[in-house]
């Protein structure tokens, strides 16, 4: 949504869209820029196969395919906190890449004018 800035709000993913057999969702999605990606990354490590969230590596995929210029993961669970460490080096590893992806926090705020 939103006319001058997008913003891309990816909730509840088992896959990635790119791997979803209706094409329609991944073409909208790649059609024009994004300023702000918002995606679950429920859990810190690789999810196993047929689990019903997608977890962190996941997320990372989606973000380098899609090359917004901020990401925010949200709905972790628990194991971040006791993966912490690892997770920070993954992510600035990831922003000296290029891509900006953080773990979002309760009560922080993005201004954006939509």
């Amino acid at each position: 949504f939103g006319k001058t800035c997008r913003v891309a709000y990816l909730s509840d993913l088992s896959s990635s869209p790119s791997e979803y057999e209706d094409r329609r969702v991944w073409e909208r999605l790649t059609e024009r820029h994004i300023e702000l990606l918002v995606i679950d990354a429920v859990a810190s490590i690789k999810t196993r196969v047929g689990a019903p969230h997608i977890g962190l590596p996941t997320a990372i995929e989606i973000a380098k395919e899609l090359r917004p210029t901020k990401t925010l993961c949200i709905g972790m669970s628990h194991g971040f906190k006791e993966l912490h460490n690892d997770t920070q080096q993954r992510l600035r590893a990831e922003l000296k890449n290029g891509l900006d992806i953080q773990l979002a926090h309760d009560g922080q705020r993005v201004f954006l004018a939509l």
